[in-house]
This record gives structure tokens, C-alpha cells and sequence, in this order.
């Protein structure tokens, strides 16, 4: 082998593992290897400055509304729960939300109540996790809805996505309500 072949040879492997390194970084869920907690920022943080951090009365007040938001949600899920899933009601106003020819009166089945129900069948199309997947987690193994996400979909924002499902679960019960 000549000197200019084996230089050859050397430049290739050198390019083929440098493009190796840029594509793992760039697709860290692909390949399996995630960055951890301390590759991510090695730098210590800042302290907050006096000014900013928060004070007692604040903290008070947001306790006062975090009670009124816990109230608020007993309230509607008191309301809503009164609603069986069964509902042709509920069921035509999900009926978009599921994939196209799904048995509306079998997806309902084994839920406790409505809001359960659409908020599964909202978590489904916003995770684009596969409706009976989270159905069956969330009946069958018990898992809390956020769980179940994860189950599926571990780089998801799980809690975010719960949020929103029963969000839109509840203005649903809202509209059927009117």
C-alpha cells in the first residue's frame, strides 16, 4: 500500500467517524444514547438576586390559588362525573379525536366516567400514542394517564400533555353541558 492510499484511507475513516459523532448528537433518541443531567450544563448557575426570589405573602397567595384551582376541578369533575361514557353525546364529539372507523361504544367501555374517557382519547392524539395502548395502561395496569404517556414516549413532556388532555376533555364536557 502506498503512502497516498493509506493517507486516503486515513482521511475516509477520520470523515466517517466525525459524521458519526454529528449524527448521535443530533438524534440522541434513535440511537439510545441521551445526554445525562450533567453533560447538559456543567456550569454551576447563577444565585437569583434579592429582588427575585419570592416572599412569604406571595407564597401564601399562590397556596390561596392553588386551593381555588383544587376546588374548581372537584367541582367539575363532580359534575362531570355524572356523565357516563356511553354518552352518544360525548361520543359524537369524539368521534374526530379517534382514528377514523373506530366502535365508539367498545372505546368507551371499562371507563368510570366521561372525563376519563375524553381524556384519554385527547392524550391519544396529542402524543400520537395509539388510543388502546393508553387504554389498556390506564384501565388494566392502573397507571395514572402521565405514567401510561411515558410508557410510550419517554421524551415527552408528560405532565404538559395530561394537562392539556384534561383540558380539552373538560371543555368538551363544558360544551355538552350548554
Amino acid at each position: 500500500m502506498t503512502v497516498g492510499r493509506a493517507a486516503a484511507l486515513l482521511v475516509v475513516l477520520v470523515g466517517v467517524l466525525f459524521l458519526g459523532i454529528v449524527i448521535g448528537a443530533h438524534f440522541p433518541e434513535r440511537f439510545g444514547n441521551r445526554p445525562s443531567e450533567s453533560a447538559i450544563s456543567t456550569e454551576p448557575q447563577p444565585a437569583q438576586p434579592a429582588a427575585e426570589q419570592p416572599t412569604a405573602p406571595k407564597k401564601k397567595a399562590s397556596a390561596a390559588a392553588v386551593a381555588a384551582k383544587r376546588a374548581e376541578a372537584a367541582e367539575s369533575t363532580a359534575v362531570n362525573s355524572r356523565i357516563p361514557a356511553d354518552t352518544p353525546e360525548l361520543q359524537k364529539r369524539l368521534k374526530p379525536v379517534l382514528n377514523k372507523g373506530t366502535d365508539l361504544d367498545k372505546a368507551a367501555e371499562g371507563f368510570r366516567d366521561a372525563e376519563q374517557f375524553a381524556t384519554v382519547a385527547h392524550a391519544s392524539k396529542n402524543t400520537d400514542v395509539p388510543f388502546m395502548v393508553l387504554k389498556h395502561r390506564v384501565l388494566n395496569e392502573g397507571m395514572p394517564l402521565s405514567t401510561a404517556i411515558h410508557e410510550s414516549n419517554p421524551y415527552l413532556d408528560v405532565s404538559a400533555a395530561a394537562q392539556l388532555a384534561r383540558a380539552e376533555a373538560r371543555k368538551d364536557l363544558a360544551a355538552l353541558d350548554e
